[in-house]
């Protein structure tokens, strides 16, 4: 990471957090390279009327442990019972 970070001109960090982790793996004399871009949405392009669906569920993320889907998952299945 740290050569990736050496030879870029310009790195984008999605985070704080993140951009704490590549200083971790960098050079002092790099870090002016880092730069925090969000990740977002405009929520006024999607401004249509919402309607609940039942029994749907939408998980944007990643499919790794540290996103708790077994967790979701199972107050979904909760939910139902309730």
């Amino acid at each position: 990471l740290d050569d990736k970070v050496q030879e870029a001109d310009f790195v984008a960090c999605i985070s704080s957090f993140a951009c704490s982790q590549v200083m971790l793996h960098s050079p002092r004399s790099a870090w002016h390279k880092l730069h925090i871009i969000h990740c977002g949405v405009e929520p006024e392009r999607y401004q249509r009327p919402w309607r609940p669906v039942p029994d749907r569920l939408l998980f944007v993320g990643r499919l790794v442990a540290a996103k708790g889907v077994p967790v979701l998952l199972q107050a979904l299945a909760l939910a139902r019972r309730t």
